[in-house]
């Protein structure tokens, strides 16, 4: 997908004076329709690459939704995962250096020996943020066995933190949603097909871990490195794992199927859920975050505990209520701003007007950019 540039933006920024008064407009000013332009993108195919997938998030909890018709992926991630435990960063040595580096360049010159006295001066590599995992969800016709797709559409709704993927499953009408819920600290998907379908749930981990599935839930519990090298530093043993406790994080992910139509069950190795045309997935995640000068060394079993009393309330509600508070709770400070640069352009994906941005002028992209921050 191409990107906005300086360049292409700036033919028609002169369309920005018009939209002053137009900001911080009413509520009711948002969102006419479910595909209005100004805050919707969507796109004609599932993602490929992570970063052409939909964010998803709460702040704490975060999701990228690749939006595959059969066969789905959620990228996820927690905001306290990193590698590590709280150290001095500090270099004590540092000090006695600068005289030395003063004299490499204030009287020798000799720069590359300044730039080496430099890198004596710094301090230990900094620790580095852990993806949590994925979570994979299938889907099949339960008549057929069809695989054809047909169609597709894949959006991003910015005015209620929706994404949503609905295509044709054979002659099977699909639509599913994905949002992160503030209020129920939750991942929910939520899966509707006009015939019965099979929904399978798999959760995954790059990092050290081990799966856990039964009739109920689907459970991965892992630990974070102890140590996490930068890319671009050269060495034998970038990533590395402890067993001590606090020396590295654990984490806790769980997620479950719900329906009125049936009960879940494990297959596989897979969580299942067979027959049903209604059909929600709940997943939440916990780590053993205590403080950012703490040592994370919070049990498994007490992570897990929290992860289980935050997806039984939630499985309390209705699927519903859990999206009208989630939409509530996001609306409450999205809509505090909107901005309408004039004429929509509903026909066209966010891809395509991206790609002709430069030739076509299209305001309201510009607005949709402001709405995804």
């Amino acid at each position: 997908m191409r990107h906005l540039t300086r360049r292409a933006f700036l033919p028609f920024a002169a369309v920005a004076p018009r939209a002053i008064s137009q900001v911080a407009q009413s509520a009711s000013h948002h969102r006419e329709n479910d595909h209005d332009a100004n805050y919707t993108m969507w796109f004609r195919s599932p993602a490929s690459n992570w970063i052409d997938a939909l964010p998803i998030g709460n702040g704490r909890l975060g999701g990228m939704v690749f939006g595959g018709a059969t066969q789905d992926r959620v990228s996820l991630n927690e905001d306290t995962l990193y590698s590590g435990y709280p150290k001095d960063g500090n270099n004590p040595g540092a000090k006695s250096r600068l005289a030395a580096v003063r004299k490499a360049i204030l009287q020798d010159e000799n720069y590359h020996l300044a730039d080496q006295i430099c890198k004596e001066m710094q301090g230990p590599y900094g620790e580095a943020y852990q993806p949590l995992g994925d979570m994979y969800v299938t889907l099949a016709h339960n008549a057929d066995g069809s695989t054809e797709v047909s169609e597709y559409r894949r959006e991003l709704n910015l005015d209620t933190a929706i994404a949503q993927t609905t295509f044709r499953l054979g002659n099977v009408d699909v639509t599913k949603q994905c949002f992160v819920s503030y209020p129920d600290n939750v991942l929910v998907m939520s899966i509707e097909a006009s015939e019965p379908v099979t929904v399978t749930v798999r959760l995954d981990s790059q990092l050290r871990h081990t799966a856990d599935v039964s009739d109920t839930a689907f459970v991965i519990r892992g630990k974070a490195p102890v140590v996490s090298r930068p890319n671009y530093l050269r060495t034998d043993n970038p990533i590395q794992y402890s067993d001590e406790p606090g020396k590295g994080m654990y984490f806790v992910s769980e997620a479950r199927i719900l329906s009125k139509d049936g009960k879940a069950r494990a297959a596989n190795n897979v969580l299942q859920i067979e027959k049903v045309r209604s059909a929600y997935i709940l997943f939440t995640a916990g780590t053993g975050f205590r403080g950012y000068d703490k040592i994370p060394d919070r049990p498994t079993n007490e992570i897990h505990a929290g992860v289980r009393a935050t997806l039984n309330k939630a499985a309390a509600k209705p699927l519903q209520l859990l999206r009208d508070r989630h939409v509530a709770a996001h609306q409450k400070y999205f809509r505090r701003v909107a901005l309408d640069l004039g004429e929509q352009d509903k026909m066209r994906s966010t891809a395509e007007r991206v790609a002709e941005f430069e030739k076509k002028p299209d305001p309201s992209l510009l607005a949709l950019y402001f709405h995804f921050g």
